[in-house]
């Protein structure tokens, strides 16, 4: 159990072999992040119960992809887990993300997860396509992309059902949705 962890402002690097340095691009052998924080509170473990609070987890690749802020409530017990008031931003992109899966025990959870109940709910869907350029940098050649580019996708998102059997019921996207 922790009351806090608090990181601000760290440094962060992993290669994985002697290759070029990349810039520019994600290069996930060559990692460096920057203005590395992460604030999370109420960390409790116990055999079959878990909760986190996490407030802030951000960074800066070297590629220059940033991820502004993640955070979220998380509790995870032996018959459902639960993720609350998830909210995502990058360079260009956000979401917000509820999200809870029920299922008979952590054992039938691991065996059979196809029988996992889902309830998740998108109430914010915020995707700019130039966020992938990070990772994929050659897309910008590609002249579908650029005009897609220019119109996020913006929406909302509800599913239910079971990971074998998932059905949205509740989905509207405008902006980049109107070229396809």
């Amino acid at each position: 159990m922790a009351d806090n962890i608090i990181l601000e402002n760290n440094s962060f690097q992993y290669r994985s072999s002697n290759k070029a340095i990349t810039v520019d691009q994600f290069n996930p052998n060559d990692i460096f992040l920057s203005h590395l924080s992460l604030k999370a509170n109420d960390i409790n473990y116990r055999p079959k119960n878990t909760s986190l609070r996490l407030d802030q987890f951000s960074f800066i690749d070297k590629s220059g992809f940033s991820l502004h802020n993640l955070g979220f409530k998380a509790k995870l017990d032996d018959s459902s887990t639960t993720i609350s008031g998830l909210e995502l931003k990058t360079n260009s992109s956000w979401l917000t993300v509820d999200l809870k899966m029920d299922y008979p025990s952590i054992k039938e959870f691991i065996h059979f997860p196809e029988r996992t109940k889902v309830d998740l709910q998108m109430p914010v869907l915020h995707l700019a396509l130039q966020d992938a350029l990070f990772f994929k940098p050659d897309l910008s050649n590609d002249e579908y992309f650029a005009v897609a580019t220019k119109h996020p996708l913006t929406g909302k998102l509800e599913a239910t059902g079971t990971l074998d059997d998932f059905g949205i019921h509740n989905l509207h996207l405008t902006g980049a949705a109107v070229l396809w």
